[in-house]
């Protein structure tokens, strides 16, 4: 799931900056050749990391349909077969407590982290992208992203103590942020819409066939 998440948080950044980057399109304006391209990112062409970010949604996609079956996964098996684990004797070595079964690896603790870590840029991205249009609407979908981000902080620290009985609130916490972030970012998004012309009538699949039909009855009363 987190990795999922990383794949649309690193599309969403990619298509944020790249809409920041070139700005409203406007055709009498001149070039800069000197200006970064925004198809670069990193000095890497940005298909790259979009080519990767899909290939990890097609990995994830397949070991989902083939883990049981084909890889025999179990409940806590470790993520990537056990690749970033700290060694049980090394822990116990320097005096840690042994983790329990459902303690997070280092890999999936740098899922969490980044993906969380990005939302929070995606949300910047947003912030700016504000200024590009000069649209304040979009500001408005960055407040809406916050309870969302703050859902991912509550799971993150859920995680870090290892899932204790004594932190269960932060999962009905959790279930509580997600909803409410799902709630502001669809007001947040409509009242974007709304701003850029859009209306609820476009949401009816048929509504273009419905004029088409509306248009060639009006031709054909002209016509008669």
């Amino acid at each position: 799931a987190e990795l999922l998440l990383t794949v649309s948080n690193v599309l969403l950044v990619l298509g944020l900056r790249r809409a920041i980057m070139e700005g409203p399109q406007d055709p009498s304006a001149e070039v800069d050749e000197d200006a970064p391209s925004p198809a670069l990112f990193l000095g890497v062409p940005e298909s790259t990391f979009t080519t990767g970010a899909f290939g990890i949604l097609g990995t994830v996609t397949l070991f989902l349909v083939l883990g049981l079956n084909v890889f025999n996964f179990e409940g806590h098996d470790a993520f990537l077969a056990g690749i970033g684990n700290l060694p049980s004797d090394l822990v116990s070595s320097v005096g840690l407590p042994e983790e329990p079964v459902n303690a997070l690896s280092i890999p999936t603790w740098a899922v969490h982290f980044s993906s969380v870590a990005e939302f929070i840029f995606a949300m910047g991205l947003v912030w700016q992208y504000a200024g590009v249009t000069g649209n304040e609407k979009w500001k408005g979908v960055t407040w809406g992203m916050l309870p969302s981000h703050a859902s991912g902080v509550a799971a993150c620290t859920y995680h870090f103590f290892f899932n204790a009985a004594a932190v269960s609130f932060l999962v009905t916490l959790q279930a509580g942020l997600t909803f409410l972030g799902n709630t502001t970012l669809a007001i947040a998004c409509y009242r974007l819409a709304v701003s850029n012309g859009w209306t609820v009538s476009e949401l009816n699949p048929f509504r273009n066939k419905e004029a088409e039909a509306a248009a060639e009855a009006a031709e054909a009363a002209a016509m008669a």
